[in-house]
């Protein structure tokens, strides 16, 4: 999350250059998401996600190697940053679908809410431990990535339960049919398709939020390490938010939560740009994040259930 933007800065100067490799990514994103999600359908879960951490860890090793020895170019940067991204894509979509093998149904609320505050919590411990790594040496925070991805294979392979059901291992259809039939599903279901919109408009202002904060404090003079500390900071909120995810759902119609919680963070990224410029400025992305997890598992849960329920358009928008 740090480390990335701010190697580029670093190689390159220019904050329009790694904003650039932010876009790329996003847009490998957005490209490889339908098959990843189909291909996560198609083949062994749990092997798809060995891989990716298995390939992830070659990727981040080469790159930290590549740093410390001053062979690092943008072109390698990006290459390996599209290429990481290929394999989140593939994990992420695999991982998603293996919580509602692994987990009861009636458990599946409270499963996202633990999901979404492991990931706050690394969220919370990365940045400014990769501006502390990055600080020591540029290769430093690549190399500790790397080791992340060994313990996440580690912990995969220590799961002895099946990641997917009998269903799942049939015979397929072809990969674009199965595609087309997703995307058919989803535009058929009014509630899908609310999801999607909303989702893509909240994750473009955080991703472009978090990629301005780390940008205009490093051109204002301040070190990596308090840049690091500043995103710490946005992402406690993210993990307090996380905790209080299952209680907001408990607590809230899905329909309340979900305009409460998208006019609020408008206010914030309104204040935020106010701020620009400030250290207090991570204070209102940080309020606006706490809402982001209790969002995420509001839409996860009852979008998932849509989708394994396999009811029609009319049933699926209603709930």
């Amino acid at each position: 999350m740090l480390a990335f933007p701010l190697l580029v800065l670093a190689i390159t100067g220019s904050a329009i250059q790694a904003g650039a490799v932010g876009t790329t990514v996003a847009i490998v994103r957005a490209v490889f998401r339908l098959p990843g999600g189909a291909l996560s359908d198609r083949w062994n879960r749990r092997r798809v996600m060995l891989t990716c951490d298995a390939g992830r860890i070659v990727l981040l090793s080469t790159l930290a190697v590549v740093v410390a020895t001053g062979q690092a170019t943008l072109a390698l940067i990006v290459a390996i940053a599209v290429t990481a991204a290929v394999l989140d894509v593939l994990f992420q979509p695999a991982g998603m679908a293996a919580v509602s093998q692994l987990v009861p149904a009636e458990q599946l609320p409270a499963a996202f809410g633990r999901n979404e505050a492991g990931i706050y919590a690394a969220s919370l411990a990365g940045p400014p431990l990769g501006g502390a790594l990055f600080g020591i040496a540029r290769s430093v925070p690549f190399a500790f990535d790397a080791l992340s991805y060994v313990a996440s294979f580690v912990t995969l392979t220590a799961i002895r339960r099946p990641f997917q059901g009998e269903r799942a291992q049939q015979v397929r259809q072809p990969l674009t049919r199965e595609i087309r039939g997703g995307i058919t599903y989803v535009r058929n279901s009014d509630f899908l398709r609310a999801l999607i919109l909303l989702f893509a408009f909240v994750d473009f202002a955080f991703l472009g939020a978090m990629f301005t904060v780390v940008v205009v404090l490093r051109q204002a003079g301040n070190p990596a390490g308090v840049v690091g500390l500043a995103q710490g900071v946005i992402a406690i909120g993210g993990l307090l938010g996380a905790f209080a995810a299952s209680w907001l759902q408990r607590r809230a119609p899905f329909r309340r939560l979900i305009t409460t919680t998208t006019a609020t963070l408008c206010v914030c990224m309104a204040m935020s740009a106010v701020l620009s410029g400030r250290l207090t400025m991570v204070l209102s992305v940080s309020v606006a994040l706490f809402l982001a997890p209790a969002l995420n598992a509001a839409g996860a849960e009852p979008g998932l259930r849509c989708l394994l329920v396999g009811r029609g358009p009319r049933s699926a928008g209603t709930r």
